[in-house]
């Protein structure tokens, strides 16, 4: 109790109220620096973007300013050769000095952005035009600049390359307006500019006369970034104080509750199981409390995270195996715990599942199989079953107490199933077909697997034969089949429409095993049909396994007669008119010997 006392008392490595101003001063630090380079690459981009747009509108706009009937007299004073005595006579036209005024107000409409404004006719090389005319010309005429390098100084009908400037290429080539992508350093002037260009449309012809093109610096761009990089170092200066003065109040708030824990601690030393402590943090609040504060608390968690693990495993586990196996929880079951009991297996599968899945998506699919297990898994429950497992779209389902619970749930089942076709063929889509099978006998209930993984799982003859008689329900043509050893288990067989369906060798049995046809489930004409012919029926089926095939013709033909959608008696009247073309098997018994599952 000393020693626990005294490990108590002893102060932290570190200073709670250091540590939170610590941890605030970092954060804040990350938090603002974050924050500031972020908010400057997004308003970076947006204010390009958004001078790109505006340079395209300026350019379109720019377009429509210029006078044409001005700008083609000035074109047409272009020819092959022009002596300086010519331009300054072009340069002091009324044309000229007409579009060079429009150009000038163009630019004039945002003079601290557009550096240049000038006009360029095509010519019939597609890399070269002529220039026209620009917003400084006059002003540079007037300085007596003109004679200066035409490397300096573009001329009036001077050739200029643009096989460089895609963007004017290709406002030439399509007629549309556009801008550059990223704007481009000038070492002459040392800034970054970005150039839009535009067609000059004579709209009463639809031709284009010329192209206007804009330059565009990016100084405005560069001084509100500026700008907004001062006020994020400001704001983020006063968030980082605003976060010190913070976690200093709130490290001696939190110095108070440490000491009342740790006089808590204390008492519970002393064996006060009554206290309980108020954790606030996971320093040195959260040490105190971790040792005493959350065993109640703990308590009920666990108590509740454990029902909810039994709830959830209950969808994957069929908790039936537990009753079973003797055991109270699945934490108690063992590897190779088994037990032996007469029950009722059925199976159920959805005929020709793989052709309908083929036109479907996976997502599709799994859609298309939930929506049809979720109507028939609960009234295999309803019926006192449970389901073993799922197999794809199939059903293993085990009934324990009754083989009347099999067939009430195989009957309830088929007759959802007529519901949830109508409902599918409704949207649009095809009805489905399932197949059932029961059989009852002796299953093998236990655990298989190894150390790390266990499954519980029925392993007999009886689940077999029973997957074995859904699959005959596809051969048949009937929805339930049953064998006659479930049919002998019955407490209430004349509850069912049944009759006799002869007798079968299954793949993987020496011996035969009668099946019986549940037709509860079939419209109200079939059942009437089959019950009206079931004793001619099965007149003519026993004397087919008789041997008697002219006697076994004769009443099945009549049953035929009164019911010629009834497959069965289609297939053994076949059956009759190929042996009795081709004799029977000396060591015939009647038993049809089945060659696949």
């Amino acid at each position: 109790m000393l020693q626990l006392v005294e490990n108590t008392n002893k102060k932290p490595k570190m200073n709670l109220r250091v540590k939170i101003l610590l941890g605030s001063l970092i954060l804040s630090l990350v938090t603002s620096v974050s924050l500031a380079v972020t908010s400057y690459k997004i308003l970076e981009k947006e204010l390009y973007k958004e001078y790109r747009d505006r340079l395209k509108n300026t350019t379109q706009l720019g377009s429509k300013i210029v006078q044409i009937e001005n700008l083609k007299k000035l074109i047409n004073k272009i020819k092959p050769e022009m002596s300086e005595s010519y331009l300054t006579e072009v340069y002091s036209s009324e044309e000229f000095k007409q579009v060079s005024k429009d150009l000038n107000t163009i630019r004039d409409s945002k003079k601290d952005l557009i550096q240049y404004v000038y006009l360029w006719l095509k010519t019939d090389d597609p890399n070269k035009v002529l220039f026209i005319a620009d917003a400084d010309v006059l002003d540079l005429v007037s300085n007596g600049q003109i004679t200066e390098s035409k490397e300096e100084i573009s001329h009036f009908g001077s050739s200029y390359d643009i096989s460089n400037i895609q963007e004017a290429f290709s406002s030439i080539k399509s007629k549309i307006a556009t801008v550059e992508t990223d704007f481009v350093y000038d070492e002459k002037f040392k800034v970054y500019s970005v150039s839009g260009f535009a067609p000059v449309i004579d709209e009463q012809t639809n031709n284009m006369v010329a192209t206007i093109g804009l330059d565009m610096t990016d100084t405005n761009i560069r001084i509100a970034l500026k700008k907004a990089t001062w006020v994020s170092t400001i704001i983020g200066i006063i968030t980082i104080f605003i976060a010190c003065i913070a976690s200093l109040l709130l490290g001696n708030l939190f110095v108070k509750p440490i000491l009342e824990l740790n006089q808590v601690v204390l008492q519970f030393g002393e064996k006060d199981f009554t206290v309980r402590g108020h954790a606030r943090s996971k320093d040195e609040v959260g040490m105190l409390t971790n040792n005493f504060n959350h065993m109640a608390e703990t308590i009920v968690a666990y108590d509740s995270q454990i029902k909810e693990m039994i709830e959830a495993m209950k969808k994957f586990v069929p908790f039936e195996f537990l009753n079973f196996l003797h055991r109270d929880n699945i934490t108690s079951i063992q590897l190779g715990d088994q037990v032996n009991q007469e029950m009722t297996v059925f199976f159920s599968d959805i005929r020709s599942f793989t052709k309908i899945s083929e036109s479907m998506t996976p997502k599709e699919t799994f859609n298309f199989i939930n929506s049809y297990l979720k109507r028939m898994g609960p009234l295999v429950r309803q019926n006192q079953g449970f389901i073993d497992k799922y197999i794809g779209d199939a059903i293993m389902a085990i009934f324990p107490k009754s083989p009347d619970d099999a067939i009430k749930a195989g009957i309830d089942i088929l007759l959802e199933l007529k519901l949830y076709n109508k409902q599918r063929v409704n949207v649009g889509y095809e009805a489905i077909h399932i197949g059932i099978g029961i059989h009852t006998g002796n299953l093998m209930l236990g655990t298989i697997g190894e150390k790390e993984r266990m499954d519980t799982t029925v392993i007999a003859d009886s689940v077999n034969l029973g997957s074995r008689l859904e699959g005959l329900t596809k051969y048949f043509g009937v929805s339930m089949i049953i064998s006659e050893i479930t049919l002998s288990k019955l407490k209430y067989p004349n509850q069912y429409y049944k009759r006799f369906l002869g007798l079968v060798q299954v793949v993987g049995k020496e011996e035969s095993i009668a099946l019986y046809e549940i037709y509860n489930s079939d419209d109200e004409k079939s059942i009437h049909l089959k019950d009206e012919t079931r004793n001619d029926f099965e007149h003519g089926l026993k004397e087919y396994i008789n041997g008697n095939l002219l006697e076994a013709h004769k009443a099945l033909k009549s049953v035929y007669e009164k019911n010629p959608d009834d497959k069965v008696t289609i297939i053994y009247l076949k059956k009759i008119k190929f042996y009795h073309k081709n004799g029977l098997p000396e060591s015939w018994n009647g038993v049809d010997k089945m060659t696949s599952k």
